[in-house]
């Protein structure tokens, strides 16, 4: 479940999703999470983020985005247009180098709709500046460590670096808050989730439909 920074505005919608490029799920064990996003205060957009084998989705209805590890790329689709784009994926060039990331869980405890969850606050020099704070359960029928690997996998990605803490959490994320300054001015975004388990994943989920159209043929071999 996880950001990425960026500028505000345009870049800001990384931040506020929570889970945002995840992968490595066992193919037969894909989970669907189904969450709530605001930001500032508006009111809250549902989305469902799918995770699969090096490949995963958040799809808002409309539009849906795929990242594909194993394609390096990103697939931003229009279901109402019925067309896409291709964009390659950036990693870090050292992935192995040590990250100053820190998971700090602290005494407090609450209830985010049926689960119990406790209080973690992300800290180093990884976050850049973000104020990252997590609620964690561990009253979902998940595989806690097949999370915690693509949460840390995930770090590779240019902006996601303070994802290693995922490996330090005790749980799985109910709740992500993020606050950031950019140019002065204050942004808040909070990702609820409202829903989660393993099923099998709809068809095409996963990459464009067959027939849409690619907006960008010269991005891709």
């Amino acid at each position: 479940m996880w950001a990425n920074r960026g500028a505000a505005g345009k870049g800001w919608h990384r931040v506020v999703v929570l889970f945002g490029l995840l992968v490595s799920f066992p193919a037969a064990a894909d989970i669907m999470v189904r969450v709530e996003e605001s930001f500032n205060g508006q009111l809250p957009i549902t989305a469902v983020h799918w995770f699969g084998d090096k490949r995963s989705t958040r799809d808002d209805g409309s539009r849906y985005v795929v990242t594909r590890l194993d394609e390096a790329r990103i697939y931003t689709i229009d279901r109402l247009a019925q067309n896409y784009s291709v964009s390659k994926l950036p990693v870090l060039n050292n992935p192995g180098q040590p990250l100053d990331v820190r998971a700090l869980a602290r005494d407090e405890t609450r209830s985010i709709g049926p689960w119990t969850a406790r209080k973690y606050e992300v800290i180093g020099a990884a976050t850049a500046g973000m104020q990252i704070i997590i609620w964690a359960t561990r009253d979902v029928d998940i595989d806690l460590e097949n999370f915690r690997n693509i949460m840390t996998g995930l770090a590779r990605r240019p902006g996601s670096e303070w994802m290693a803490a995922y490996r330090q959490i005790d749980g799985f994320p109910v709740l992500q808050e993020v606050q950031m300054e950019h140019k002065g001015v204050q942004y808040f975004g909070q990702t609820r989730v409202v829903a989660v388990e393993e099923r099998e994943p709809p068809q095409d989920i996963y990459a464009p439909p067959a027939d849409f159209r690619q907006l960008n043929a010269a991005a891709t071999p």
